[in-house]
């Protein structure tokens, strides 16, 4: 069976979180708490501290969230389970698609029809699902440096324009930065997703790597991402675009006369997109084989293409609906499915352990 290293999958976290902060958490905060919305991420980096130490619990266990879920509700409320997971995670993944799709056709390609473009977008996805999880796992550790390397200049260069009165302090806004912090903790919780396939890690002793590593990535890409946007373009504005970096990128310049510098971190960010897009259709296919149980997941991927492209088509491009999603319904199902169901079920697992351990265990009489 393929694995993966804790790198990998630290990686993989890694571009989930990239992924999402990048494109949503400048526009999250800003609308949740105006100018004061950075602050979320400190009591956000306190409510994430639970989640790291329950799946680092959880990966040690022999059989992953897998075993987790069959030793506390059985095989049924485990097929259930995963059932719910399933629709959880395609769902997403469309999610997903659908913003790369938007990002792509605000940038680069938007002389192409979105079926078009989430066809040509579709094919590369399907194809490296077919190779399994031992490439997601080296593309992560191939990209991850490059990534960083060509977006942390231009982070630098952003702030050379920013006006830092944007990131003004008021203390009205204070309650609701941190209502948002829990909002934006459920957007760190998709760090978490490839913890979902555990059991391929081949060192899960050494889990504890992946969650110091989510831990410390999580509020530092995050005030990398949230602080030079906010003060580049102004919370008002930061709140009413849907692609606030994006925007933002097209303000940097070098020495003052090389303009569209962004040419250059565009297809960085693209990247994470896409590799976010493949683990989350390679965790999606894995929950819906548990439920369907059928032999190998190449042989429906191609269904499942199809399947991502219909659901992509019925996102709304309404910056508000996009907001809603992300802070309600996005955050709420991370929450629900990354912190709330596997604390119960780990909770449920001890509890019965404990009771098998106290019974007592019939006697039998020695043979003769």
């Amino acid at each position: 069976m393929e694995k993966w290293t804790c790198r990998q999958t630290a990686m993989l976290g890694g571009f989930m979180i990239f992924s999402a902060v990048v494109g949503v958490a400048p526009s999250l905060v800003t609308y949740g708490a105006g100018s004061t919305g950075w602050l979320a991420i400190f009591p956000a980096i306190i409510a994430l501290l639970p989640a790291l130490f329950l799946w680092t619990a959880i990966c040690r266990r022999q059989g992953g969230f897998s075993e987790l879920c069959t030793r506390a509700v059985g095989k049924a409320g485990s097929k259930l389970l995963f059932f719910l997971l399933a629709v959880w995670n395609t769902i997403f993944t469309a999610y997903k698609l659908y913003y790369m799709l938007e990002k792509l056709d605000f940038t680069l390609y938007n002389f192409i029809s979105p079926s078009m473009l989430c066809v040509i977008v579709l094919i590369p996805v399907c194809f490296a699902l077919f190779y399994g999880p031992a490439l997601q796992g080296r593309m992560a550790q191939l990209l991850g440096p490059l990534i960083l390397l060509t977006y942390l200049p231009f982070c630098f260069l952003l702030l050379r324009t920013a006006d830092w009165s944007q990131l003004q302090i008021r203390s009205q806004d204070l309650p609701n930065a941190a209502l948002t912090s829990l909002q934006l903790t459920g957007l760190w919780l998709t760090g978490l997703y490839p913890l979902l396939a555990c059991d391929l890690l081949s060192d899960r002793q050494n889990s504890s790597h992946i969650g110091w590593t989510v831990g410390l990535f999580c509020p530092l890409i995050t005030l990398i991402a949230v602080i030079p946007v906010v003060a580049g373009l102004g919370a008002t504005l930061t709140a009413q675009l849907p692609t606030p970096a994006l925007s933002a990128m097209k303000l940097v310049t070098l020495f003052n006369r090389i303009k569209r510098v962004e040419a250059f971190v565009f297809p960085a960010w693209f990247l994470t997109d896409f590799i976010s897009i493949i683990l989350l259709s390679f965790l999606s296919l894995r929950c819906w084989k548990k439920v369907w149980h059928f032999r190998e997941i190449p042989a429906v991927v191609p269904g499942f293409g199809v399947l991502l492209f219909g659901l992509s088509s019925l996102f709304s491009a309404n910056q508000q609906q996009v907001l809603a999603f992300v802070s309600v319904i996005l955050s709420g199902g991370n929450w629900l499915f990354m912190g709330v169901i596997p604390l119960l079920l780990w909770l449920t697992a001890t509890v019965k352990e404990r009771l098998h351990s106290k019974r007592p265990q019939p006697a039998f009489p020695s043979s003769v």
